[in-house]
């Protein structure tokens, strides 16, 4: 979907609130999840829909910052996020959620339709799994392709 198409929004934004959410309450259950703290959604950028013969998911670039507490009211600094999630009923839940601030662990999927069109491995290559081939370029993954589930069958 186009950036601009309202329906693309409305999924970009869920896909991002679904992930944090789950995020966001795990710490509560977890006692502070080792020192990280809640985030809140800044903006969604972009998102894609995947269709398995075992589910949906949903691959989504956003941003987000740490959640202001304890009445701090200092601008917290925005971070670039990839989230997957799964269709579950009526909801979405996160199989993987990564902070992409580091360019050098970010990778666009490989979908047809690049330009430039960009060398796919081999089908024997064991380096298909650090790929989405349902993503175009625009949408950044993290380089460890075993972090995500759905995507690396073209």
């Amino acid at each position: 979907m186009e950036p601009d198409d309202p329906d693309w929004m409305r999924q970009s934004v869920m896909y991002a609130e679904a992930a944090l959410e789950h995020y966001n309450a795990a710490l509560v259950v977890e006692g502070g999840g080792g020192g990280g703290g809640k985030y809140e959604l800044v903006r969604a950028i972009i998102s894609g829909v995947i269709i398995t013969c075992r589910a949906g998911y949903g691959h989504v670039n956003f941003i987000a910052r740490a959640a202001a507490s304890g009445g701090t009211t200092l601008r917290q600094e925005e971070r670039l996020f990839f989230a997957e999630v799964r269709n579950h009923g009526e909801g979405w839940i996160p199989t993987c959620l990564r902070s992409l601030d580091d360019e050098a662990d970010r990778v666009g999927g490989l979908a047809a339709g690049d330009d430039p069109p960009v060398e796919i491995p081999e089908i024997t290559s064991p380096s298909r799994t650090d790929f989405c081939f349902s993503c175009n370029g625009e949408i950044k993954h993290p380089k460890d392709g075993a972090s995500y589930h759905a995507g690396h069958s073209p």
